[in-house]
């Protein structure tokens, strides 16, 4: 769908189109935005278009696996609850 449906539609005001990297493709496995100011991703290659749109950006590491990302994680009153993957450090 081009740019213009999602604002015509939805009233987007500005698109930003992310690149696939890995798992499904879904955006929160990349990124997680905490405010209208912040987010945060797991991909190094976002973080100059989060930037160049006025976002404060936390790099958060990566897991190694395909499908594992601490970006689909949830907040809830200030409190980001993010996964594990079973592992001690």
């Amino acid at each position: 769908m081009s740019d213009d449906f999602f604002k015509k539609y939805y009233g987007c005001k500005t698109m930003r189109r992310l690149p696939f990297k890995a798992g499904i493709g879904h955006v929160d496995e990349r990124a997680k935005f905490l405010s209208d100011k912040i987010v945060i991703t797991d991909e190094p290659s976002y973080v100059a278009g989060f930037e160049k749109d006025g976002y404060e950006v936390h790099l958060l590491p990566k897991t190694g696996a395909y499908y594992e990302t601490y970006a689909n994680s949830l907040l809830v009153n200030g409190t980001i609850f993010m996964p594990t993957y079973n592992r001690t450090s």
